[in-house]
């Protein structure tokens, strides 16, 4: 079987799959060579890791060029690599979350033209089969976090939906350069906006030094900087501790390319929250909340002609309120952010919990795409091969 298909399969196994199409296979033969994706394929997926030589067995390579391949590949964000007990393990890592992000972290290797063209590879495959495999099915692997000063003070906010919140459940944190917005180069929204936690900052800000360690302080800065900027928080669909917190923006980033571009409703990702009209509030028809939306879910009204109203004194008429598609709203709050009248605000939507752990978050997600049972042999055979 060519390298490049086998390697794809491996990865189709994640939660997340990587299926075939013109975009994906280029991308794999980009970032990895035939050499690479030959021997990565025989890597088992992650969680189960196996040092160098348990892995050589499966191919023609010696133990010890087996081990400097996986190494070289490990130091370039393409497999994981973790040391037990003193012996370097390695597994594969999903594509997305995974090592497809890992490879635009940084802006000055976007310079090289096949790192550049790989970059546009992924936002055409999310644009179509890899988007749909990652968002058309019930449960999402992210979640968007509403704005706080946005959410009405009549309602009651859950701990797990205040960024602020998620970072006190964290020990570690680190921020890094947004991956969506370096490969894309598509606006000119803050990039240094990722904030990797727990684990995801040992990893990226440790291992792979492509993040800086930053206080819980200058965290809540960070994100109140992005919420300023337009961009939307979003982290994993599970409980805390999390492992990654973006702010992403509508143009680049792949976690909201599902309503953005595949024209899918927000269900699967927003919040417990979603847009209206605050009810005896004054509008003027500013359009600043249909600006702010990044969606494009607030149709903002006509602004009003020089009418009066003959029974009330004369006095203009107030414009009607905005629109809100609820299809669209991501319950994100930037609307309201941007209402200076306090005439648009974030109201409760459901009681949805987040999915209680990462562990319990993939089953859901492998049990969605049908794929748990083929997963579970892989795993197996990995194991007793």
């Amino acid at each position: 079987m060519d390298p490049y298909e086998r390697l794809r399969q491996k990865l189709d196994l994640f939660p997340a799959g990587f299926p075939k199409s013109p975009e994906t296979m280029d991308m794999l033969r980009l970032l990895f060579s035939a050499e690479d994706a030959a021997l990565a394929s025989r890597a088992p997926n992650f969680p189960l890791t196996q040092p160098a030589r348990r892995i050589a067995a499966r191919t023609t390579l010696g133990a010890d060029q087996a081990a400097a391949r996986l190494l070289n590949m490990a130091d370039r964000g393409l497999i994981l690599e973790y040391t037990i007990l003193g012996t370097a393990r390695y597994a594969l890592m999903p594509a997305m979350p995974g090592f497809i992000e890992m490879q635009f972290i940084e802006p000055e290797k976007m310079q090289d033209p096949a790192r550049r063209r790989a970059g546009q590879l992924w936002h055409q495959a999310m644009r179509g089969e890899f988007g749909r495999e990652v968002f058309d099915f019930p449960t999402s692997s992210m979640r968007v976090i509403p704005v706080n000063k946005s959410i009405s003070a009549r309602q009651t906010v859950y701990s797990f939906e205040e960024a602020e919140k998620i970072l006190r459940a964290s020990g570690r944190i680190s921020l890094t350069q947004c991956a969506c917005r370096t490969s894309a180069d598509a606006c000119d929204a803050p990039r240094e906006t990722c904030l990797m936690l727990n684990a995801g900052a040992d990893y990226v800000g440790g291992r792979m030094g492509l993040a800086r360690i930053i206080t819980r302080k200058q965290a809540v800065a960070m994100l109140e900087r992005a919420a300023d900027a337009g961009l939307v928080h979003m982290t994993t669909n599970n409980r805390p501790p999390v492992q990654v917190l973006c702010s992403c923006c509508a143009c680049c980033c792949t976690g909201l390319i599902s309503v953005t571009q595949l024209g899918r409703p927000a269900a699967g990702i927003a919040s417990n929250f979603r847009a209206a009209p605050m009810p005896g509030a004054t509008c003027i028809a500013c359009g600043a909340c249909a600006k702010a939306c990044p969606t494009g879910a607030i149709t903002a009204p006509p602004k009003p002609a020089a009418r009066t109203n003959k029974g009330n004194g004369g006095a203009p008429e107030h414009a009607p309120m905005p629109v809100v598609d609820a299809d669209r709203c991501l319950g994100c709050g930037q609307c309201a952010r941007a209402c200076t009248r306090g005439a648009m605000a974030l109201l409760r939507n459901s009681n949805k919990a987040p999915i209680p752990s990462t562990a319990h978050l993939w089953v859901q997600m492998f049990r969605d795409r049908g794929k748990l049972d083929r997963t579970l042999l892989a795993l197996a055979r990995d194991l007793i091969n």
